[in-house]
């Protein structure tokens, strides 16, 4: 039988194994994101090229936070527009119906002022029928005054 210190001698190496296949994968992935500047790239066209797209990232994110907003203020703008429009119409009714009767009580004042200024001058109307009278009672006294001398010599 194998002692338990050879047992466990044993099993140490392929955990060594494993921790190197740890450090050579971790090595590995590293590596892999790390972009290497060779000798016929530049880094200010890779700088370039990174702010480049960080600068149409930015863009967009900010054109669509900017859309996103237009949205909600338009819709915002809407409903304000419709409540002023309501609160418009009610405070122009109330307007139409206080000029109206305004203008309808200064109708009335003026109608009212200008019966009370009518004179009909009746005077002549009155003369004409007066001379008529008298002439009517004038020819009236000469008939019977015709009559009565007609009787007295009869």
């Amino acid at each position: 039988m194998i002692s338990r210190k050879e047992k466990h001698r044993k099993k140490r190496y392929p955990s060594i194994i494993k921790l190197l296949m740890g450090f050579v994968t971790a090595i590995v992935l590293i590596g892999s994101s790390v972009t290497v500047s060779y000798a016929d790239q530049s880094i200010e066209s890779l700088l370039t090229n990174w702010f480049s797209t960080q600068k149409e990232n930015s863009i967009d994110e900010i054109q669509q936070a900017i859309d996103k907003e237009r949205v909600k203020q338009t819709t915002r703008l809407e409903k304000q527009l419709q409540q002023k429009i309501q609160q418009a119409e009610k405070n122009l009714e109330k307007f139409t119906e206080k000029e109206k009767k305004k203008r309808v009580t200064e109708l009335q004042h003026y109608a009212d002022q200008l019966i009370n200024q009518m004179k009909i001058d009746e005077s002549s109307q009155k003369k004409k029928i007066q001379q008529k009278l008298n002439e009517i009672v004038k020819e009236a006294k000469n008939t019977m005054q015709t009559v009565n001398t007609q009787d007295s010599t009869t």
